[in-house]
């Protein structure tokens, strides 16, 4: 696995969705209503594919996405808008729901593409789509577009789970979290994003109707300086070291008179000439230096 996977993926779609409809027509057919059409999809899939800037997701980065959902505000997607218009996340390795999806299996989400609505239903907002990896598929599966708009948060049902049974909205609740935390995320002064240019192959090949910049931006977390304990003082007498775990704090900004989802990374508490206390239930949340 190399980081040029997540661009050579998106090319790869790219081309498969221009020239091919038959996964749109099955998404329209299954989905009804959620959606105006299997043409309109196509377009709005090619579109967004074909202007998207590229990213690319470690399985530590997603395990500290996944690993701070319990502690995620329920934002409005507009406090937490994409630093990009358009967008690929590719994850290094599938993202696996503890939620079935409607086929009765676990989706192992493989990648988020995301651009301006254009939808009837909403005037201001995004569409997002989710692909699944499957073994027996060549190409990446789409799971169907979905309109959010900015005044909804991830705990709002997404259009294609209306009517749905409860099991379909938990897994749309679950997905919504990951999409949220994601854009949250990027946007945090703990996080870079590093740059490397697509080699020449890849961009000698790339499809005419591919207009984005050939980089993969490769999402870290800032080295943290030694002074670690979150930055506090020691004013009571602890008798060991322990992990704080990633999570996400509601913080108030002074300036804009408002709240925002706060990043906080893990951070080791307590006198550094203490023991480190084990959890009970260890749970690892490494982070690309």
């Amino acid at each position: 696995m190399s980081y040029s996977d997540a661009l050579v993926s998106q090319l790869y779609l790219l081309d498969y969705w221009r020239h091919n409809s038959e996964e749109s027509e099955f998404i329209s057919d299954q989905l009804g209503d959620a959606i105006s059409s299997a043409r309109a999809l196509q377009r709005d899939v090619v579109n967004m594919i074909s202007q998207a800037e590229t990213y690319y997701v470690s399985d530590e980065i997603a395990d500290v996405l996944v690993g701070g959902f319990d502690t995620l505000p329920a934002t409005p997607l507009g406090d937490i808008r994409p630093s990009s218009p358009y967008g690929w996340a590719y994850f290094e390795r599938p993202v696996l729901c503890p939620f079935l999806g409607p086929s009765d299996e676990p989706w192992k989400i493989k990648a988020i593409v995301w651009g301006p609505s254009s939808s009837w239903r909403l005037d201001k907002g995004l569409n997002i789509c989710i692909f699944l990896w499957h073994p027996r598929l060549s190409h990446l599966q789409c799971s169907g577009m979905t309109a959010v708009s900015w005044e909804s948060g991830w705990d709002s049902p997404w259009a294609v789970t209306e009517g749905a049974d409860p099991e379909y909205r938990d897994l749309s609740n679950w997905i919504s979290k990951l999409v949220f935390s994601f854009f949250a995320f990027i946007r945090q002064e703990c996080v870079s994003i590093q740059t490397t240019q697509a080699s020449r192959p890849i961009r000698r090949h790339a499809p005419k109707a591919y207009t984005a910049e050939p980089v993969i931006r490769i999402i870290q977390l800032r080295r943290r300086g030694p002074a670690i304990n979150g930055g506090e003082t020691q004013s009571r007498d602890y008798s060991c070291r322990w992990l704080v775990r990633g999570h996400w704090r509601n913080q108030f900004y002074p300036s804009s008179k408002s709240h925002r989802p706060r990043f906080i990374p893990a951070y080791v508490k307590g006198p550094d000439d203490k023991p480190l206390k084990q959890p009970a239930k260890v749970s690892l949340f490494a982070v690309v230096r």
